[in-house]
């Protein structure tokens, strides 16, 4: 259940427990949105000057990625351990912009590794629906062997192409 906004315009449900309840669910897309809005919310608020939010809500996501990476959620161990280290980079980032030491420099840098981290999810989605389809298509054949490549690059032209 998603809630509604709050006064302050942050959703109250909040991107960290949106992120959590993706990742848990394995909801790859709602979680390169969350990701994709703490980035919007840090770019928003490089236009307004009000940090404080979108600050706290890029934290707390970062924190909760740490966690689901810590947990084994993320499934590779290679990506938990750079989930993990770029998380202890965006903490002591915004504990830097929060004892005043706010530079557009760090900021753009916090929005970049958002926008990756999206586009991560989003790479991951694709992959997983491709490796769905593919899994029909060798189903659907009769469970021939050695055709793998064949059912991937087919369910790959079948997703790609719509």
């Amino acid at each position: 259940m998603t809630k509604g906004k709050g006064s302050n315009g942050a959703n109250e449900a909040g991107l960290a427990g949106k992120l959590l309840t993706a990742l848990q669910t394995s909801d790859l897309g709602a979680a390169a949105r969350s990701t994709a809005d703490a980035a919007v919310m840090l770019m928003q608020a490089c236009e307004d000057g009000q940090y404080q939010t979108a600050l706290e809500e890029n934290l707390e996501l970062w924190i909760a990625l740490a966690t689901l990476a810590e947990n084994g959620y993320i499934s590779a161990p290679e990506l938990a351990e750079q989930i993990k280290r770029l998380a202890q980079f965006v903490i002591a980032s915004t504990t830097t912009i929060n004892d005043g030491g706010l530079a557009d420099k760090t900021l753009v840098t916090l929005i970049t590794i958002d926008l990756q981290i999206a586009a991560g999810f989003v790479d991951a989605a694709c992959q997983s629906l491709v490796r769905r389809r593919a899994y029909e298509i060798w189903e659907e054949e009769g469970y021939p062997f050695g055709q793998d490549k064949i059912h991937w690059q087919r369910a790959e032209a079948e997703l790609y192409s719509a």
